[in-house]
């Protein structure tokens, strides 16, 4: 499935982060790739990344990969971090907390895709680094980094009930705004290094760095 999906964000100005729980989409992957084409059919001159995110299958992410490339995608953002990814199935931030899994699964995926491949990490791990060098051994041309972290926003005191809370129902959900920004600059730097002392950078390996961004200030700080 193309990452995409309907949820509810809880804003707390006081503290400026946001809270985001994401139900996985229920829309058709035919309309995902209809809108890529339209994307890239209207802005042909212009880089189109598409978000995925599948299960534990081989099939499944090679179907993704060659249909995505087929309306014209130029490079893929591969979600291994999601905190909402349907666990059991392996599905993202479950897939990107084990080495193993990854592993193999970033090698299905650069052994079929001809375009560049990122790898997005979780922060939701003890080391973001163990991860991040799985993924460029096993082919990724770049880095994606933060994620959302996994949250629990804050307890209704009347209700007895996690926030936020949906006709008394609750999970836990994805931590971002600029709130985040300190512990993203940390998690891009600690995988800025690896990549250096491991001579990747030297082979054009890319890092991406999310998380709080909101200025143009935000973003000279993590170049």
């Amino acid at each position: 499935m193309v990452c995409a999906g309907a949820g509810i964000c809880c804003r707390l100005p006081r503290l400026m982060v946001l809270c985001c729980v994401v139900l996985p989409p229920d829309r058709p992957f035919e309309t995902m790739l209809a809108e890529l084409k339209r994307l890239k059919d209207d802005y042909p001159g212009r880089v189109l990344i598409a978000s995925i995110m599948e299960e534990y299958s081989k099939d499944a992410w090679e179907e993704i990969i060659e249909r995505c490339e087929a309306v014209g995608v130029d490079a893929f953002e591969v979600n291994f971090s999601c905190p909402h990814g349907l666990p059991e199935r392996k599905m993202g931030m479950a897939m990107g907390q084990d080495c193993d899994v990854l592993g193999e699964v970033c090698g299905w995926i650069n052994a079929k895709a001809t375009v560049p491949v990122w790898g997005k990490m979780t922060p939701n791990i003890t080391d973001i680094t163990q991860p991040a060098l799985v993924a460029v051994q096993q082919g990724c041309e770049g880095i994606a980094a933060i994620n959302t972290i996994r949250s629990v926003m804050g307890i209704n005191l009347d209700t007895l009930r996690p926030e936020p809370c949906v006709e008394g129902y609750s999970t836990p959900g994805g931590y971002s705004y600029r709130a985040v920004k300190p512990i993203a600059l940390e998690k891009v730097m600690s995988i800025s290094r690896l990549l250096q002392q491991r001579g990747f950078r030297e082979q054009g390996t890319s890092l991406s760095g999310i998380g709080g961004v909101e200025t143009g200030g935000d973003a000279a700080e993590f170049i």
